[in-house]
């Protein structure tokens, strides 16, 4: 090696250890390179060299050189990158005034990333090496694109994270679902690209963790007391923050963060039903109901006078009275003002709906299904969170909760438990036996069904999915009824590329034959881990399934014609009566005033 060889080595080398030495290192420490956060004097001054010492033959087998080539690169990613630049080496190599070929590239690469910074190179799909994604990926997000989008970005993050809950339960990776939000956004193209996808799901994933860590969505200024807690919670981040628009543009970010938070967290807690269990009461749910001040219902028929009678029914009886209201009415619409806007009573049949019913002269003239008011004791977990002294359900089947104290009701079917750290618990809720959880974990509940219960995580339960279909306006078992098959769908959540899997009783719904699906069903919604989200009892009728009531020639006569092109069977609950059945095409004929049953 000649003498101008070795004073170039030397000053790559030399200009290595001091830009260590100023972060209190002796060596790497395999951290991202983004996050050694080099300076806009640090950026110039290794440019400088490295367009000095130029690209010498014996530069090509050094370590020191490999080191600073691969730390420029990640930095000019960060700094300088633009829309214009596409995907490619060379606005790299012209900063530079250098060309390296794809045989050199393959040598200077591995030695600078694995031999000297001890960081892996990344991969293609196809399992080729990806050089320069694993630079650009180590610079983090290129900052010239991001202050041009500040606006979109910042409205593309906000989506990212007022989903981020529910795809984790769904079974989606944060990292599908920032590519599906990106894809869909007006972001420039280079954001599309693996390296930038994975960045962006760190940044939505640390800035998540931080917001929940410190209670950032409880203060008006959550950038402010971040900076207390936590003083150097920016040096995580893959952006250069000796800018100061990088660090304004991180600040707004992290307030991004928490709202979505904040707002995320209030859906959550449910607006409408709150059911609690206290340990002096064990077989009893004590429910909390909130009202708006105003609510909006049609009527079956038109009311003799406007003055209603409110009340909570559960079961077809009432349950809690709401009080009278008067009633305005438009377009077979009736809109009352409530008295009360919160009601408390205990649970008799906790696992029907609840309504909302106005009733006039005795007569129900209309009514307001309660939505999440079922609870499914014995047929999935229920997992109640410490809440001062009590107990709040806070999610059926899989979910996630924030809480770290918490009481979980095990289905009456048998199963196995994987993941749980402590002893089965002596304490009956509801009949049913119970575990009690500290801390973080991840309890896995098979049997029938398979069940993720997360403690101290992000906040993803109830009220996940809604049942579209036509039900059934008379009093049934299951509560649920509905005239065909209805449709599931997920709610607070719009990306098509999730897929949720539906089953009845176990078996998967594009398999179901039209008979197979009639009558009382287990409806289930799966995740793509195979982990149920939902579990429901309903019932199902054929869609021309039909009820009429027709007069007889004497005021004491009738018939219920009950009507339908499938095979349907009657059988009547009160057997000392006397029964005439009239059969022709598609329908019966029954007596009237009779409590049938069908199936």
């Amino acid at each position: 090696m000649s003498h101008s060889d070795l004073i170039t080595t030397f000053k790559c080398t030399s200009w290595l250890n001091k830009f260590l030495n100023r972060r209190g290192l002796k060596q790497p420490d395999h951290r991202p390179l983004y996050e050694y956060h080099a300076t806009k004097e640090e950026y110039d001054e290794l440019k400088r060299l490295l367009r000095a010492v130029g690209q010498q033959e014996m530069l090509k087998r050094d370590q020191g050189y490999a080191a600073c080539f691969t730390l420029y690169c990640s930095e000019w990613y960060r700094r300088d990158y633009e829309r214009e630049c596409g995907w490619a080496w060379e606005p790299v190599f012209k900063s530079l005034g250098i060309s390296f070929t794809s045989a050199e590239l393959r040598n200077i690469v591995p030695k600078g990333m694995e031999d000297y910074w001890l960081r892996p190179i990344r991969f293609y799909e196809s399992e080729r090496r990806n050089f320069l994604g694993t630079l650009f990926s180590e610079g983090g997000l290129p900052f010239r694109l991001l202050k041009e989008s500040d606006s979109h970005f910042q409205t593309v993050f906000s989506r990212i994270l007022n989903q981020y809950g529910q795809a984790q339960l769904a079974g989606f990776s944060i990292l599908s679902l920032v590519r599906t939000v990106i894809e869909k956004s007006a972001l420039p193209i280079v954001f599309s690209e693996d390296t930038s996808v994975a960045l962006i799901s760190h940044i939505a994933e640390k800035l998540s963790s931080l917001v929940l860590m410190y209670n950032l969505n409880n203060y008006t200024e959550p950038v402010k007391q971040l900076n207390i807690v936590h003083p150097k919670w920016r040096d995580e981040f893959p952006m250069p923050l000796d800018d100061e628009t990088g660090t304004h543009f991180l600040n707004g970010l992290l307030c991004t963060a928490s709202v979505e938070t904040k707002s995320r967290l209030q859906k959550n807690k449910g607006s409408g039903c709150q059911f609690y269990w206290l340990e002096n009461y064990p077989h009893q749910i004590q429910a909390i109901i909130s009202l708006p001040d105003e609510i909006s219902f049609p009527i079956i028929s038109e009311p003799s006078t406007t003055r209603f009678e409110l009340a909570i029914y559960e079961d077809g009886e009432e349950i809690a009275s709401l009080g009278p209201a008067y009633a305005s009415l438009e377009n077979a619409y009736a809109k009352v003002r409530l008295r009360k806007n919160e009601s408390r009573f205990i649970r008799r049949q906790p696992t029907v709906s609840l309504s909302i019913v106005a009733r006039t002269g005795g007569m129900i003239v209309g009514s307001i299904k309660l939505e999440d008011s079922e609870i499914a004791v014995g047929e999935v977990p229920l997992t109640f969170v410490d809440d001062k002294e009590r107990w709040l359900l806070q999610g059926q089947a899989s979910c996630s909760v924030r809480n770290s104290n918490v009481l979980i009701a095990l289905p009456k079917e048998e199963t196995t438990i994987s993941g749980y750290a402590g002893i089965p618990d002596t304490v009956s809720l509801l009949g049913l036996k119970t575990l009690s959880v500290y801390g973080r974990q991840d309890v896995t509940i098979s049997g029938n069904e398979i069940y993720r219960i997360r403690t101290g995580r992000e906040q993803s339960n109830l009220g996940m999915f809604d049942f579209n279909g036509k039900r059934v306006l008379w009093n049934c078992y299951p509560d649920e009824t509905f005239l065909g098959v209805p449709k599931v769908t997920a709610q607070k959540l719009d990306i098509e590329d999730i897929q949720f899997k539906y089953y009845l009783n176990g078996i998967s719904l594009d398999e179901c034959q039209i008979q197979e699906m009639m009558g009382t069903q287990y409806v289930s919604v799966r995740n793509t881990h195979n982990e149920t989200l939902l579990r429901r009892k309903i019932g199902i009728l054929p869609a021309d399934f039909n009820i009429e009531i027709k007069s007889g020639d004497l005021a004491n006569e009738g018939s219920i014609v009950i009507s339908t092109q499938h095979p349907c069977m009657s059988v009547l609950k009160d057997k000392t009566l006397q029964v005439a059945r009239k059969r022709s095409a598609g329908q019966t004929d029954l007596p009237p005033g009779l409590d049938t049953t069908f199936s």
